[in-house]
């Protein structure tokens, strides 16, 4: 299958480390350094998760979390849409391994949305608030649901997927797989909460159907949520597809 990927991540305002991640087949990219914004172009992989994942907790470190859960699904060679539950479960219990380790690890967790690329079929899976959206026609249609419950911790309020809850700081389990038609040149995007809490989705798709390149639309997202007044790190992430998927089933995959 032929197509492109496009990054764009800023840091959010008065932070000190960009804690979202973001996976592209076997590439892990992460915008640690305020200096170093991402804006990246790749081709699509034939075979492959293309994922967002966005650490969260209460101090510099939640980075490391978000980077090391896509890091360790980038090195597991998914071959099939029925190892996803089986990866997340396991990569949950290296990071939990790790924050049994690392003390500073254990208040944080992350979220992560992904879609796996297989033959003829696209799959989502998602764990948390980061979101994925198809754009077709001109028509912007979320594919995910957001899944939170308010919960304190630690002296700050955080929002916690409710079927998914972290355990010192990752996620329990992957319940479900999402397979969605794509059609050709349908273009796919996936979003952290810093952008999707802060830009109305008529705006979103108001800008995704736009004559904008491709990175320019991305780039137009970033502003839009900085000028709304996100403070949060800002991520977005465009599949450009260029063949034909297939849809909207809803297949039970659990982990337990």
């Amino acid at each position: 299958m032929e197509g492109k990927v496009y990054i764009a991540s800023s840091i959010g305002i008065h932070l000190e480390q960009n804690k979202d991640s973001i996976l592209i087949g076997q590439e892990v990219f992460s915008a640690s350094d305020r200096d170093n914004d991402l804006n990246i172009e790749r081709d699509l992989p034939e075979t492959g998760l293309v994922c967002v994942a966005d650490g969260v907790g209460v101090t510099a470190d939640d980075s490391a979390v978000s980077c090391f859960f896509l890091e360790t699904l980038a090195g597991m060679h998914i071959n099939s849409p029925e190892m996803l539950p089986e990866a997340m479960e396991y990569a949950n219990h290296l990071l939990l391994d790790l924050a049994n380790h690392q003390p500073n690890l254990k208040q944080m967790y992350t979220t992560m949305t992904g879609i796996y690329l297989y033959a003829d079929y696209n799959f989502c899976v998602h764990v948390g608030n980061t979101r994925a959206y198809i754009l077709r026609d001109h028509h912007l249609e979320q594919i995910t649901t957001d899944q939170l419950i308010y919960l304190p911790q630690s002296e700050v309020n955080l929002q916690i997927n409710q079927d998914h809850i972290y355990i010192q700081g990752v996620p329990k389990r992957v319940d479900q797989l999402t397979v969605f038609e794509c059609l050709p040149f349908d273009t796919l995007l996936l979003t952290t909460d810093g952008i999707h809490d802060h830009v109305a989705h008529d705006v979103l798709e108001q800008i995704m159907s736009s004559s904008r390149e491709q990175a320019q639309k991305l780039s137009k997202i970033i502003q839009a949520a900085k000028e709304a007044g996100s403070h949060d790190d800002l991520t977005a992430v465009m599949i450009c597809l260029n063949s034909n998927r297939i849809s909207h089933l809803d297949c039970n995959c659990s982990s337990d």
